[in-house]
């Protein structure tokens, strides 16, 4: 049992409670928040295609899907205000008359099918995908390919400092 009296009781009581390891732990992060940053510099020398393939898929997959959507909503909005009708009868009609050009006024109406319209949407914007995706692929071949003669990008890594 340590008592008060004995010489350099108080420091190996404050050991035993771990105040001491406290204030070196303190020390050492007040030094990490003093140092600067450390930086390093890596090249990227080979990009894999495959990756570049999987990444580029599902990135555009996604940005069709979220095209797609967002168009239905504009088209759904612009059927419910009744303005795909307008322009079905009013414009459409007119300009896809057959025959001469209408001098009654007597416009063939037009129909939209929001269906049919999506539907080739769809295939489009999923064409585009593939296109894009390989067109990425293709672009990381050749980089790869570069990199072998020329060396590869250099990039500069720097750890992040707390504030």
């Amino acid at each position: 049992m340590v008592t008060a009296e004995e010489p350099g009781a108080e420091g190996r009581a404050r050991h035993a409670a771990g105040t001491e390891v406290r204030t070196v732990r303190t020390r050492s992060r007040r030094r990490a928040l003093l140092r600067p940053p450390r930086r390093t510099r890596v090249e990227v020398r080979r990009v894999g295609a495959l990756s570049v393939l999987k990444f580029s898929l599902l990135f555009y997959l996604c940005a069709m899907l979220i095209t797609v959507l967002a168009l239905a909503l504009i088209f759904q909005v612009l059927e419910a205000a009744g303005v795909i009708r307008t322009l079905e009868t009013d414009l459409l009609g007119c300009l896809f008359q057959t025959g001469e050009r209408p001098t009654t006024g007597a416009c063939i109406p037009y129909d939209i099918n929001g269906g049919v319209l999506f539907r080739w949407l769809v295939l489009a914007g999923l064409a585009a995908t593939v296109v894009a995706a390989l067109l990425n692929t293709f672009i990381a071949i050749v980089y790869n390919l570069i990199s072998d003669i020329v060396g590869g990008v250099e990039v500069t890594l720097a750890e992040r400092t707390r504030d």
